[in-house]
């Protein structure tokens, strides 16, 4: 009952294909699952507002949740819906794993592209609480702003996820871009 324990990494980490965590989940973690924090209505600040081509105050629709595999949280996120793309939403909807697909059904919106952002942070009192986790310890962030057609953003997604479970991971064309095979200098 006493003493040093160490806990072994896990085998494999679930892989997220960049920008397609739902497909990801279904292939590599079908049993996870999410809890909603909450739903209300809110007011982006000044960088919430940047990404988002909002003037700051404006009004939106914010979610925290939480996804659980095996009962044990893995990933936490707040979700930013600008008002105009939030208006037949509901905590149902944001509690679906295959939110993009129904978000985009009820609002009658055609997704357009999203850009994403990822880095390794330290986690804060919240992220950490939600995570199980100690305030201080390293967590996968990635920002997504995801569009709606001809390129105006319509949410904003901030993801932490606990590092030992989740790993990124992406293809890159190579040939596509031009640079196989092509001296460079």
């Amino acid at each position: 009952g006493v003493g040093t324990f160490i806990k072994s990494n896990p085998e494999r980490k679930i892989p997220l294909l960049t920008t397609d965590y739902f497909g990801s989940i279904q292939t590599h973690a079908p049993d996870q699952t999410r809890e909603m924090v909450f739903l209300r209505t809110a007011h982006a600040d000044e960088a919430e507002a940047k990404l988002l081509a909002i003037a700051p105050g404006d009004t939106v629709l914010e979610s925290v949740r939480v996804d659980l595999l095996l009962g044990e949280p893995v990933a936490t996120d707040r979700v930013l819906i600008v008002e105009q793309f939030a208006d037949r939403l509901d905590m149902a909807h944001f509690g679906e794993m295959n939110f993009l697909t129904l978000w985009a059904r009820k609002q009658k919106i055609e997704l357009d592209y999203c850009t994403q952002a990822i880095e390794a942070v330290v986690a804060t009192k919240p992220v950490a609480e939600h995570l199980g986790i100690k305030a201080g310890d390293f967590v996968l962030k990635e920002t997504n702003v995801v569009t709606v057609a001809g390129g105006v953003p319509a949410g904003l997604f901030v993801t932490h996820y606990r590092h030992d479970v989740f790993r990124f991971e992406s293809t890159i064309d190579l040939k596509s871009r031009g640079t196989l095979g092509k001296a460079h200098g």
